[in-house]
């Protein structure tokens, strides 16, 4: 990992970042909510569901090794989704992203405090929230997905203490 350097850069609202995006997304949500339950996911249009976050979030793309690894996405409500493909996982990207996002929510957003979301059951998140700090503020819901449902649970990281 000090090989190389992880960098986040903001994605604009075009064709060529919602390819991006999609082409992401499709790898990591698959490995981590369809394999997992055996769902069927051919009714997802990853195209779509990465033109509606181009529109409603901030997208950055996480690179590493001059290789596009990964995204964050962060909206106004101070939430972030952190998607990075299934190869890189488990070399402190997802931990790196996360520092290098938390000073951009604190310089250009002027953010106090980051929340995430994830399912219940995804270790690999749950780790990465943890160590970097955030807690589980005891919150859960219920997700309909493809006629199931999967719990979900939030977290929350103070990042800016000056207020």
């Amino acid at each position: 990992m000090d090989k190389y350097k992880v960098s986040l850069t903001r994605l604009s609202n075009n064709a060529h970042s919602n390819q991006i995006v999609a082409d992401i997304m499709a790898k990591d949500v698959k490995h981590k909510y369809f394999a997992k339950d055996c769902i069927d996911d051919s009714y997802i249009d990853y195209s779509e569901l990465a033109e509606i976050y181009l529109i409603f979030s901030y997208i950055y793309v996480i690179e590493y090794d001059d290789n596009k690894v990964g995204i964050l996405s962060f909206n106004n409500d101070s939430s972030i989704e952190i998607y990075v493909d299934p190869e890189y996982q488990h070399m402190g990207i997802g931990s790196s992203a996360l520092r290098l996002f938390e000073n951009i929510a604190k310089e250009e957003f002027e953010k106090e405090f980051i929340k995430a979301e994830i399912r219940k059951d995804d270790i690999i998140s749950s780790k990465l929230l943890n160590s970097a700090g955030y807690e589980k503020t005891g919150e859960e819901r219920e997700i309909p997905v493809n006629q199931h449902y999967i719990t979900a649970i939030k977290y929350k990281r103070q990042i800016n203490n000056s207020k």
